[in-house]
């Protein structure tokens, strides 16, 4: 059983290149990956909801389980691989009580590690959520044996982490902190029917949004932008185009952060980066807001150059 796991993980993620297709549901929230959904399909409504339910994220990979195991497998996959594939699914089913079959939906999530005063390098954080008629307590017992008893428990809000240390990636992480996030991987039901797994940090920001806690908020940046703490409003105006009044006072001219081709150019960690280092001379902001706080600003920051520009 230890190797049907990542058999059937590398499978679904093959599958899922060869049929992925745009978004055609206009609805569904712009994703930096790939969606294949049906307009008026009773899945592509589910969509937003499984994404509002995750932390932020860099990049989102949507991928619709179901069909790829239903169609796309029987047109893509050798006879002899969908035996395979068939033969792994009977034996999880059997010794876990899960049945592959039974996911509708996986989403990746990737981001980068915000950047601390010990470490400037921006880490990779990856979180694969997976949902469907199954049990989610079931799946952590298939977790559990497929780390063949390494998996340790860890109590995180209302939920219940499995962790496991990756021995070689942690001893190298002694020497070499970049590695410090690949060295521990987790796995958590973050409800009845939904589980994930990844790295622990990023699984604990997904248990925090699953719990409505300490969710970036576009309102909570609008406040810290318009008032003394955050005081962005001094140089760049309440819409994001410049303080006028202010300018003749300033030593360099604020960027227009409502500008539409700029900024959708800047990753949510470059807006982050900026508002914590700053740029010479101008906006050390870093001791004055914590790092939720600069989060909430990344995210009005970017709702300034949502709106479409008048003609």
């Amino acid at each position: 059983m230890k190797k049907t796991l990542p058999q059937f993980v590398l499978s679904l993620f093959v599958l899922a290149i060869g049929t992925a297709a745009p978004a055609q549901n206009t609805q569904t929230p712009a994703l930096n990956g790939v969606v294949r959904t049906e307009s008026n399909s009773a899945l592509s409504q589910t969509v937003p909801g499984s994404l509002a339910a995750l932390p932020e994220a860099d990049t989102l990979i949507f991928i619709n389980s179901r069909r790829i195991l239903n169609e796309a497998a029987l047109r893509l996959m050798p006879e002899k691989a969908l035996a395979d594939m068939r033969k792994t699914f009977a034996e999880m089913k059997q010794f876990a009580g899960v049945d592959p079959s039974n996911v509708d939906y996986i989403v990746v999530a990737v981001r980068f590690r915000k950047p601390t005063a010990e470490l400037t390098f921006m880490l990779l954080e990856f979180m694969a959520v997976a949902s469907g008629d199954f049990s989610s307590d079931s799946m952590m017992v298939l977790a559990k044996m497929a780390s063949e008893g390494k998996l340790r428990d860890e109590k995180y809000g209302a939920k219940t982490l499995g962790l496991m240390t990756i021995g070689p990636i942690a001893k190298e992480a002694e020497k070499n902190p970049i590695l410090k996030s690949f060295s521990e991987e987790a796995v958590v039901p973050l409800n009845a029917t939904t589980i994930a797994v990844g790295s622990t940090a990023y699984l604990k920001a997904a248990i925090d949004a699953e719990e409505g806690n300490k969710r970036i908020s576009s309102e909570q940046g609008k406040e810290l932008f318009m008032t003394r703490k955050g005081n962005c409003i001094f140089c760049h105006g309440e819409t994001g185009t410049g303080n006028k009044e202010n300018l003749a006072r300033l030593r360099r001219v604020p960027a227009d952060l409502s500008d539409h081709k700029r900024m959708p150019k800047l990753s949510d960690g470059e807006i982050f980066w900026k508002i914590t280092k700053g740029i010479p001379g101008i906006m050390p902001s870093r001791e004055k807001l914590t790092e939720e706080e600069r989060w909430h600003l990344v995210n009005f920051v970017r709702s300034l150059a949502k709106e479409k520009p008048k003609a």
